[in-house]
C-alpha cells in the first residue's frame, strides 16, 4: 500500500498534476499564427495543387499510379509500388473531401482498384 510522504498533506502526485494541467488550459487558448490554420483556404489550395501535380502520374492504359515521376510528374519509368497506391488513395480522398470535386474522388477509386487488381494476395486473404 503507498502512502504519502510525511511532508506531503494528502495530495497525490497525479492530483497535482490533474490540477496543473486543468489551471494551464484555462489560462488562455492556444491561438493559431500559421497561414495554413488561420486561413483554411490557403490550405485547401495547397492540397489541391498537390493533389494535381499527382494527377499526372496516373497510368491511363493501365490504371494505378507511377511511382518514380519527373518534377511534372510524368512517370520515369514503370514501377509502381503499393506504397505508392495507397498514399494516393488516401491523397486523393483527402483532396475530394477539401474540394467536392468528385474528379479526386475517382482518383482514388483508381489507386484503390489497381491496389486491389495488383497487390491482393488472394491465397492468405490480404
Amino acid at each position: 500500500m503507498l502512502t504519502d510522504p510525511p511532508s506531503s498533506p494528502n495530495i497525490r502526485p497525479l492530483g497535482i498534476a490533474w490540477l496543473l494541467l486543468h489551471l494551464n488550459l484555462y489560462q488562455g487558448q492556444y491561438v493559431p499564427k500559421s497561414q495554413g490554420l488561420t486561413n483554411y483556404q490557403s490550405a485547401i489550395t495547397f492540397g489541391k495543387e498537390r493533389a494535381d501535380f499527382w494527377k499526372n502520374s496516373q497510368d491511363p492504359l493501365h490504371g494505378g499510379f507511377f511511382t518514380d515521376v519527373d518534377r511534372m510528374g510524368n512517370a520515369i519509368n514503370g514501377r509502381k509500388t503499393i506504397l505508392t497506391q495507397s498514399r494516393h488513395a488516401f491523397g486523393f480522398a483527402k483532396a475530394f473531401m477539401l474540394t467536392g470535386d468528385e474528379t479526386y474522388l475517382n482518383l482514388a477509386r483508381n489507386a484503390l482498384d489497381f491496389k486491389y487488381a495488383h497487390f491482393w494476395d488472394a491465397t492468405n486473404d490480404g
